[in-house]
């Protein structure tokens, strides 16, 4: 479709732009909380977008054909909610979440809907604001380096 979808990082609703149209529209989320994502990636696997916790303790998933907004929360150890993640990346069942503060990678299943962690090794697990995006190509997933020196 046209449609572009855009992080609700400090704001209340998600962001919907018609390309073709140029036509602006929001989806309210929730009322009484500002939601701080950071990062949308489509799942053609599950049809959802996804979105990154930056200052959250939970993963936003929006249905797009229903604008129906719901959450995956994260175990306890990634709910820090604290600039954690700072983009996401879709490749198969999986999608990758980019870590800005984080020392680790998280990893959700969209079929299980199954949270895991890769530690980050050596120069690239300390710092903050390491990685701020990434990219898909043939089969791998790299991160744009933010205050770190080197890709990952």
């Amino acid at each position: 479709g046209h449609l572009v979808y855009m992080a609700p990082h400090h704001a209340s609703s998600i962001g919907v732009l018609d390309a073709a149209s140029l036509r602006f529209r929001t989806i309210s989320i929730k009322n009484e909380a500002m939601f701080k994502y950071q990062g949308v990636a489509y799942s053609s696997v599950s049809g959802q977008l996804y979105f990154a916790p930056h200052d959250e303790s939970n993963i936003g998933v929006l249905d797009p054909a229903s604008e129906a907004f719901r959450t995956i929360h994260l175990p306890s150890r990634e709910a820090r909610a604290t600039a954690q993640y700072s983009g996401v990346v879709a490749i198969g069942t999986q999608l990758v979440f980019v870590p800005y503060d984080e020392s680790q990678i998280l990893i959700l299943n969209v079929l299980s809907e199954h949270v895991e962690t890769v530690p980050l090794n050596g120069a690239a697990s300390v710092g903050s604001g390491k990685f701020y995006d990434g990219v898909a190509v043939d089969g791998r997933v790299y991160f744009t380096p933010h205050n770190q020196v080197r890709y990952f």
